[in-house]
């Protein structure tokens, strides 16, 4: 069967479709259309200027992959382009290029140099902009310097972050007059399901917020002070020398791993791999992990605890699949509540750092569908203290967080087996 495709922007579509202004933010809630107009505007400027080089860009290359790609690929382009998938790029037979990068990494910046013919890109868009660094967006910005199309277009599209992101304080509240900013509503657009509107529509605090009233907004209430510009990294390779461990939470209807690690020189906990998926047997998640330990860790290194909150027979399991021991995970909610805040709170030493598309899977697609986190970062923009309970979180979309906090008792010597990391942690600030 042919592809056929004809675009017709929807209302509220229109205004950003015909903008010619350098910069064009388009921010507001989930599900509003911001990405399918972003695509189709740049494979129309591709088809309509010959020889013009158009960048799309995401954090991360994988996130990039599976998301942007398939859209264009499967919705929007179609046969209209050669797909040179080994070069990352579309290529027209007017001669126009769509070009896709990541920029989560130095060698990642440094390809985007050369990226076109030349002479730098006509148009760009930038998908999840909130993700990128103002860095990021300057270097970028570099490269907007084609000149066969006669103007320059920047496209970012993104959901509301907290108030003093970048984006917000830059582009939106700075009111420059080369920066087009456009508010869209889910609302807006008559297409989207209405089971995902419900999904959203269910949502709490800072996440209902952010994703259905479009708010740029730090959460009150929440129980620890994260903040993405402060708290997410790059990803990094951890030295191998580095003390390991990973943290379980096992729930029915989600069951989060957290493998985390112990800077020795700064004491600096780092977040470096997630695992965040519902409905998953206990065996199911062992055989899963020892697999993916087995691929690409090689054996270099040992995890010196397997910290889980579970009963017997699940740990059991575990430690079957695992070939080890487990450590029960020391559950005193407030006591690990402030240790964990203590961390958050730090700026210098002794921090948590989560690191950038840690998720060794794809996110769970039963576990988005139904509103509900998909991994850490989702949970702690949502951790809320309980009203009812002083001192207490509630109760629910916290199985991430539980394990982080595990986590940081175990480095801080609060678990259960902990006397001797108690004193080792008792040096490392001695010699700070």
């Amino acid at each position: 069967m042919p592809f056929a495709h004809t675009f017709k922007p929807i209302q509220w579509q229109i205004k950003p479709w015909r903008s010619q202004s350098r910069t064009l933010l388009l921010h507001g809630g989930a599900g509003s259309g911001k990405s399918l107009l972003c695509a189709e505007k740049m494979h129309a400027l591709m088809q309509r200027y010959p020889n013009s080089t158009g960048l799309v860009v995401r954090k991360f290359f994988s996130s990039l992959r599976n998301s942007v790609i398939p859209l264009l690929n499967e919705t929007v382009i179609g046969p209209g382009a050669h797909h040179a998938i080994t070069d990352h790029r579309f290529e027209y037979q007017n001669g126009s290029w769509l070009c896709y990068a990541g920029v989560s990494d130095e060698k990642q910046r440094e390809a985007l140099k050369s990226i076109g013919k030349g002479d730098g890109v006509d148009f760009l868009w930038i998908e999840e902009a909130n993700a990128l660094s103002f860095e990021d967006y300057q270097v970028l910005m570099t490269r907007l310097r084609g000149k066969s199309a006669g103007w320059r277009q920047a496209m970012l599209s993104c959901n509301p972050d907290h108030e003093n992101h970048w984006i917000n304080r830059k582009l939106i509240e700075a009111k420059q007059e080369a920066i087009e900013s456009q508010w869209i509503s889910p609302y807006d657009n008559p297409h989207l399901d209405r089971d995902y509107l419900s999904n959203l529509e269910a949502l709490t605090g800072v996440q209902r917020d952010r994703l259905l009233l479009g708010k740029w907004i730090s959460a009150e209430g929440m129980v620890w002070p994260y903040e993405p510009g402060l708290h997410l990294c790059d990803p990094m390779p951890i030295p191998d020398h580095w003390r390991r461990i990973k943290v379980v939470d096992f729930g029915w209807l989600t069951t989060a791993i957290l493998w985390q690690a112990l800077d020795p020189d700064s004491g600096d906990i780092h977040v470096y791999r997630q695992l965040y998926q519902g409905q998953q047997l206990v065996s199911d998640i062992g055989a899963t992990v020892k697999v993916y330990e087995q691929l690409h860790d090689k054996g270099r290194f040992r995890y010196e605890a397997a910290v889980c909150d579970h009963d017997a027979e699940g740990r059991a399991q575990l430690e079957r699949a695992w070939g080890c021991t487990t450590t029960p995970a020391h559950k005193a909610i407030r006591e690990g509540v402030q240790a964990v805040t203590e961390r958050f709170a730090n700026r210098k030493q002794r921090r948590i750092w989560i690191h950038r598309g840690s998720l060794i899977h794809p996110p769970d697609s039963v576990l988005r569908k139904a509103g509900r986190p998909t991994e850490l970062v989702d949970e702690l923009l949502g951790y809320r203290f309980d009203d009812k309970k002083d001192g207490y979180p509630v109760k629910e979309n916290d199985h991430a967080c539980d394990a982080l906090r595990y986590g940081v008792c175990y480095w801080d010597g609060l678990s259960k087996d902990g006397a001797a990391m108690a004193n080792s942690i008792a040096l490392l600030k001695m010699r700070m």
